[in-house]
């Protein structure tokens, strides 16, 4: 059977005041929203640096300034481009899990702060709209953009493989 916890389980909030109390909450919901913008600044990072990797290899495997890759090399080159992008996917999927429990963490400060309440910012109505309760649930389409640079690595795949393929060359 699991403890529900409540306020006067904490002997250092139940010390403090109501205006510490909210001090505390809004210092809490800063450090969330911060960790948000470093989790999707991570996220970023990592698709624009596959697609810059996959695009510019393909780029230069298609330029024909270069002798063709050995079949060994393909194959090398082709247990990389797996490599990352399995890499890519598992970290896609730990952001994921991070930026949807710092959501929730952000919504459950709002809520403290009386950000849903009617009547406490304005009259007759909430500061925040209820259907911002859901933002815990919304910022998946950073992790969709992952298959993006799933599919350049594909293209930079065809490019590499694309010599060793005897339709390829027909003319």
């Amino acid at each position: 059977m699991s403890q529900q916890s409540t306020a006067s389980d904490s002997k250092f909030a139940a010390t403090l005041n109501s205006n510490e109390k909210a001090e505390l909450i809004r210092d809490i919901y800063k450090k969330h929203s911060a960790e948000l913008l470093t989790i999707e600044e991570a996220q970023q990072k990592l698709i624009l640096l596959l697609l810059g990797v996959f695009g510019a290899g393909a780029s230069f495997l298609a330029s024909g300034k270069t002798p063709l890759p050995s079949a060994i090399a393909c194959f090398g080159l082709t247990l990389v481009t797996l490599g990352m992008i399995i890499v890519g996917w598992r970290y896609t999927k730990r952001r994921d899990q991070a930026r949807h429990s710092v959501r929730k963490l952000l919504i459950e400060c709002e809520k403290a702060l009386g950000l849903f309440d009617t009547d406490l910012y304005r009259p007759d109505l909430p500061l925040y709209h209820s259907e911002l309760k859901k933002y815990p649930q919304l910022g998946y389409w950073l992790s969709h953009t992952f298959w993006i640079a799933a599919l350049s690595a594909l293209g930079f795949l065809v490019v590499l493989w694309a010599p060793y393929i005897p339709q390829c060359h027909a003319s």
